[in-house]
């Protein structure tokens, strides 16, 4: 008498983000492949459509052990909710995690002195261009 082990896809978790700065962030997750090699991969985006997909670290993983996985984000707007989560593809089939958001910092403000105006014996105008960048912003 034969029989096949049913394979059965990975449980995964999105947990909370972490490291997160103005421009980057790590997401985090755990894997548990139930003893097939399973993919890692996270998506992200600023809705639940996501529409950016990522590698996980490590991947793929393997055993019947709850793995930590994570991905580096660079390159992120300030100031910004982003939505995020794992997934996992095995032979049995894929699993996305739960749906978590994190929020960029606001980002250092932005200067630029511009030329000056009315410029007469006792008096000029003195011009500049500042970006707040999401965060209250003395100028002087």
């Amino acid at each position: 008498m034969t029989f096949n082990t049913l394979t059965i896809p990975p449980t995964v978790v999105t947990l909370a983000a972490t490291g997160v700065t103005a421009t980057s962030a790590t997401m985090n997750g755990t894997v548990l492949a139930n003893n097939s090699s399973t993919t890692v991969t996270f998506d992200y985006g600023l809705t639940v459509a996501y529409g950016t997909t990522v590698p996980g670290v490590p991947s793929p993983v393997t055993g019947m052990t709850v793995t930590p996985v994570l991905a580096n984000l660079t390159g992120l707007l300030p100031c910004t909710l982003y939505h995020f989560r794992v997934n996992g593809a095995n032979a049995g089939g894929t699993a996305n995690g739960n749906d978590l958001t994190f929020t960029t910092l606001p980002g250092a403000p932005t200067a630029v002195t511009t030329a000056a105006t009315g410029i007469g014996l006792n008096s000029a105008t003195l011009n500049g261009i500042v970006t707040a960048n999401c965060a209250s912003t003395t100028v002087t």
